[in-house]
């Protein structure tokens, strides 16, 4: 009799264990997929997604919200294996048009790897009309149709001497923007970018405290970097670390990710003021940023050097070259031919992953030495990409 008793209770944990395991079944199950878009995906890692909207349409809170809710499941539906690549990612929809049952509109994606220093972008179109989303067009792979004016701007010979006569140490900082370095990287999430920065930072400090300013994470904000490159009028040396906006390795770089935006190329080839960027040596420790139009965009505000990635740079290894550049070109007096060379060999990359256009000598030469108002540049302005 206990016998039975004891089956019967055991069944009934058995159905009940059933039922539960079938609710939850049921309740996760994905959505049915926008009309047009291709059968979901679950991505391999959890995707964080944030997305803004811009319109010159003027809409209301309600449809902003609705765009913004029908972007977030287009791109999770249709680009979740990119996405899973990355450590976040960002969005921006923008509102094309109106039409006589609601809008066209694009959904514009930047996904910022987590291994190397890329940013991907992507771009959904789709119709939003009478309550539904229908794709127009999927590009896994986006280049940006931004025009590009490169103007180079003309020679200032008196901001070229103040900048040598600090680099040799031959003048103090006077005025009150008083900065000669600035290091930045808005990447948080790597650990080995925010020790670079630190490295970097105390290296700057040795030659130039205490004018050197760092920037990391919230603080490297589009609006922040781009004041230093307008208005630092004593500005010498600048080092970014940060995912450049290109794709696969050698391919065009159009830009430089911040903490809350992107420094765009276009940006940076009409930026005036420019008596930061003016006469500085820069680094930028981004994938393919040696690339253009990038590179033509920062040469065209006339810097002393230009140094960027030639190919996709890897997170935890790439960030210690730059490290390197600096140690052996401010501490121990070596061309920066020579420390950009030595630096890419210190860390197992070939001589070339990195490029360098215009001086690439000594960074402290004496006054009145060099060539075209002693700025000591033997390029310049440069005739070729070195």
């Amino acid at each position: 009799m206990k016998k039975g008793k004891y089956q019967l209770i055991l069944i009934a944990f058995l159905v009940i264990g059933f039922l539960l395991s079938g609710a939850q079944v049921s309740f996760s199950q994905q959505q049915p997929p926008i009309k047009g878009t291709s059968k979901p995906t679950t991505p391999a890692v959890p995707i964080k997604l944030d997305i803004s909207i811009r319109s010159h349409i003027q809409l209301s809170q309600e449809v902003q919200n609705r765009l913004i809710a029908v972007s977030r499941n287009l791109v999770t539906q249709n680009l979740s294996a990119e996405l899973s690549r990355g450590v976040s990612s960002r969005a921006e929809t923008n509102v094309i048009r109106q039409t006589p049952k609601g809008y066209i509109a694009e959904t514009i994606v930047l996904n910022l790897l987590r291994n190397t220093y890329t940013a991907e972008m992507s771009r959904i179109e789709f119709s939003f009309e009478d309550g539904r989303a229908n794709i127009i067009k999927i590009e896994k792979i986006y280049q940006p149709r931004i025009a590009a004016v490169q103007t180079q701007v003309p020679q200032n010979l008196q901001l070229e001497q103040e900048k040598n006569k600090l680099a040799t140490g031959f003048a103090a900082a006077t005025t009150a923007r008083a900065d000669k370095g600035l290091v930045n990287t808005p990447c948080t999430e790597f650990p080995s970018a925010v020790e670079a920065t630190h490295q970097i930072f105390n290296i700057m400090q040795r030659k130039f405290a205490p004018y050197v300013a760092k920037l990391i994470g919230r603080e490297s904000t589009k609006e922040r970097v781009m004041d230093f490159l307008k208005n630092a009028n004593q500005l010498l040396c600048w080092n970014n670390i940060g995912h450049g906006v290109t794709d696969g390795s050698g391919t065009p770089c159009y830009g430089l990710v911040q903490w809350d935006q992107t420094i765009w190329h276009n940006e940076l080839s009409i930026l005036n003021p420019y008596s930061g960027i003016y006469g500085c040596v820069i680094l930028t420790n981004s994938c393919n940023s040696y690339k253009d139009p990038l590179n033509s965009a920062i040469w065209s505000r006339r810097p002393r050097t230009y140094i960027g990635g030639n190919i996709n740079l890897h997170v935890n290894k790439s960030e210690f070259v730059a490290v390197n550049f600096w140690k052996y070109t401010l501490e121990q007096g070596k061309t920066m031919r020579w420390s950009l060379e030595q630096a890419q060999r210190d860390k197992g990359y070939p001589v070339g992953t990195y490029g360098l256009r215009g001086d690439e000598g000594l960074f402290s030469r004496e006054t009145g030495g060099g060539t075209r108002g002693g700025s000591g540049r033997k390029d310049w302005p440069p005739t070729k990409v070195k």
